[in-house]
């Protein structure tokens, strides 16, 4: 993953659709050993693999990337003496091959059809199970036509 490219994506989305800047934003990136150094207001948690044919084809690496990372930070989370507010960035292939078109929160998960969707129906799964206050922002397309 370009992290680079990743960050400016996101800098130009703030700017271009919300007026903001990333210096209006008070943000840090670290590693998850660090995270008992900082005191943690929210969390929005957008690292993950997102493609799905790729995840086809390296599925353990999906498993082990956006499973693993999100336990780890779990992990931390629990540890935490506040409740943080956890924004976590899903997808829609939660929702399989769903009953009714268009498709709403309310639609039961069905059978994830790829890796990357059954880790972002996993990784839902674990998030609700936390003491955290979260919620999961389920993106039809969250980056855009490839």
């Amino acid at each position: 993953m370009n992290w680079d490219t990743s960050i400016e994506n996101f800098k130009n989305y703030l700017k271009l659709e919300r007026g903001l800047s990333m210096n209006s934003i008070e943000s840090y990136e670290f590693d998850i050993i660090q995270f008992k150094n900082f005191i943690i207001k929210g969390i929005i948690h957008f690292a993950a693999l997102k493609a799905v044919g790729e995840s086809v084809q390296n599925p353990v690496s999906y498993y082990k990337n956006n499973l693993g990372s999100l336990l780890n930070l779990l992990t931390e989370v629990e540890k935490a003496t506040v409740s943080i507010p956890f924004i976590f960035s899903s997808s829609c292939t939660v929702y399989g091959m769903p009953d009714t078109l268009p498709v709403n929160e309310d639609a039961p998960f069905k059978k994830a059809e790829s890796p990357y969707g059954e880790t972002k129906q996993e990784c839902e799964i674990l998030i609700s199970k936390n003491l955290c206050n979260s919620i999961s922002l389920r993106y039809f397309n969250p980056i855009g036509s490839h």
